[in-house]
């Protein structure tokens, strides 16, 4: 993302991405019965990964603004105040 866009505000990203991530995997790991193999964890971890890409993906696309249509709009927002 260049530096010509705001990024979006969301719930989620008042959560650190790690603290995320973790939480992720604790959550998939739940989903194995018994004793996990090594196969089991590895899965889990990539299937957290992915859930936290895609969500940060869908955080991106939200609701991006462009600065300069926001500068735009914030200054004839004022001329119309005056």
């Amino acid at each position: 993302m260049t530096g010509s866009y705001l990024k979006p505000s969301t719930i989620l990203s008042h959560w650190s991405p790690r603290d995320r991530l973790m939480q992720y995997e604790a959550e998939e790991k739940r989903k194995v019965t018994g004793f996990p193999t090594a196969k089991e964890l590895r899965q889990a971890k990539e299937v957290a990964e992915a859930r936290l890409k895609r969500e940060e993906e869908e955080e991106e696309q939200m609701g991006l603004v462009r600065l300069k249509k926001l500068k735009r709009t914030l200054l004839r927002n004022l001329s119309d105040l005056a």
